[in-house]
């Protein structure tokens, strides 16, 4: 018979009653022997290799073994909206060994979706966010439109027919979507595609007037004049698109969205483990190279300590939860 794996983890953190503590309110471990790392590290990244994601993560674990002089060897875990590669995570030895990219959906979006095997507020430790970035609502480089004003105003009179192409039912393009709905009062309908390069070239070839994705996938289009943006979802201009408006400076509140992803430890890491990490996470992050990179893919380095990432995390786990809920979404 399989092994339930909530089931595994009540027996983990049984065993380790003993050496819990409630003084931060996060399990802790009683601290490793010997230097640290004194081995291999394992970075699991739940996405595919070559992705973005995973091509930035093995810029920064080699930075990480050059600084160890230990291996830091990437395991790739796809699937079910990045929850396989969080969940093996989770069940993980609380040693440092095993450390895992974690993205926005899983962490905050998907918990107030569907039962996930883990909690994400209570089964990890943040130590560091990575990367953060804003997306580009954009339309044909021939739309007969230029600004998010005209937008509004065709939308009212053409009602139903701006639909706008994004990441799926619950993602963080159709919760930006109801957002921007809300805040600008167009009539937007969010379409879900299953991946970028279709839904980019429906919105090239004019079967949807919109899109909304990343900056860092769009750009390439930007440049070439395939598409036009009409705003960021930014709290500030990016300074490679600076002609791109922000939402906020055009008089809509509220639109600061943002895709994130950092890294996490399984819950009852040592502390002094955890500094550890943080403080080689930190160094590489800072790398001129790996800064240079982030930053000309139209994102930024997070770099923040492991107390602000945690409070970013809720902070995020209750803004889209309210969103969720205000607009009824599920999942069908």
């Amino acid at each position: 018979m399989a092994t339930n794996p909530i089931s595994r983890r009540a027996v983990i953190a049984a065993a380790l009653a003993p050496w819990l503590t409630q003084s931060t309110g996060a399990q802790t471990a009683p601290s490793t022997t010997g230097a640290f790392p004194n081995r291999a590290l394992r970075f699991i990244v739940p996405f595919p290799a070559g992705s973005i994601s995973d091509v930035r993560t093995r810029s920064i674990t080699q930075k990480l073994a050059d600084e160890w002089r230990q291996q830091v060897l990437v395991d790739n875990r796809p699937g079910a909206t990045q929850t396989l590669g969080l969940d093996l995570a989770a069940r993980s030895a609380p040693d440092g060994y095993t450390i895992a990219m974690a993205p926005i959906a899983p962490l905050t979006i998907l918990p107030h979706l569907m039962k996930l095997p883990f909690d994400p507020l209570r089964d990890f430790v943040p130590i560091t966010k990575v990367t953060s970035g804003p997306m580009l609502l954009v339309t044909q480089a021939n739309a007969p439109f230029d600004t998010v004003a005209q937008l509004i105003e065709q939308s009212r009179a053409k009602a139903g027919q701006f639909k706008v192409g994004g990441n799926g039912v619950g993602s963080l393009q159709h919760l930006a979507t109801v957002l921007i709905g809300k805040s600008t009062g167009a009539d937007l309908a969010h379409v879900p595609y299953q991946g970028g390069p279709q839904q980019i070239a429906d919105l090239v070839g004019g079967h949807i007037p919109l899109l909304l994705d990343f900056a860092t996938i769009l750009r390439p289009f930007l440049e070439a004049g395939k598409v036009k943006a009409l705003a960021v979802t930014n709290d500030k201009r990016l300074a490679n698109l600076p002609a791109v408006p922000t939402f906020e400076e055009l008089g809509h509140k509220g639109l600061h969205v943002i895709a994130w992803q950092g890294v996490v430890a399984p819950a009852a890491t040592p502390p002094e483990i955890v500094a550890s990490l943080h403080g080689a996470l930190v160094k590489a992050l800072n790398m001129p190279d790996v800064r240079a990179s982030v930053l000309n893919d139209g994102s930024e380095i997070g770099a923040d300590s492991s107390e602000a990432f945690a409070a970013f995390i809720r902070a995020e786990h209750a803004r889209w939860g309210k969103v969720i809920k205000d607009n009824a979404i599920t999942l069908g």
